[in-house]
Order: structure tokens, then sequence, then C-alpha cells
């Protein structure tokens, strides 16, 4: 799916595109690892959109380490990770 700036007006929208978000729990460092596969970065409050649509909002969990990476093989992959309990 394409995103722009409507991809995140609508919970069907976000629910499509949270499709290209991996999540992995580690729970011996208490930290929620995501990644997202695009063409094109996410914006910090995309990210944040995507983890509370996962059910862990910043406020609680946290919200930290974004980074983005070039990929030649796969294309643009932004991770952040947060916490496994809230605070």
């Amino acid at each position: 799916m394409e995103l722009n700036e409507h991809s995140f007006n609508s919970y069907t929208a976000m629910r499509k595109v949270s499709e290209n978000l991996a999540m992995r729990k580690d729970y011996d460092d208490g930290i929620i690892y995501f990644r997202f596969e695009s063409n094109r970065a996410l914006k910090d409050w995309e990210a944040v959109e995507l983890q509370k649509l996962k059910g862990y909002h910043p406020c609680g969990y946290g919200f930290g380490g974004l980074k983005v990476e070039n990929w030649k093989s796969i294309g643009i992959v932004t991770t952040w990770n947060c916490s496994t309990s809230c605070r």
C-alpha cells in the first residue's frame, strides 16, 4: 500500500498500513522492537500511530530509537522500540 498523508486518517487505512509492520518482543530485556518496510521512511508521528494501533501507547510504553535505513534488497526500513511494560 502506498503511504500518504491520508493513510493515517481512518482506522481501516491504518490496519492496511500495519500489514507492513513486524514486531518482536524481548521479555528478557523488556523491549519491543518494531520494523516497518516500505518505499519511503516513516515520519516519527506515523511510527507513533502504528505503535498505538498495536496497543502500546507511547505515553505509557515509551517511544525511542527511531532509525531509517535504505536496504537495496528490500527498500526503506524504519525501526524503533518501546518498553514491554507500561510505566
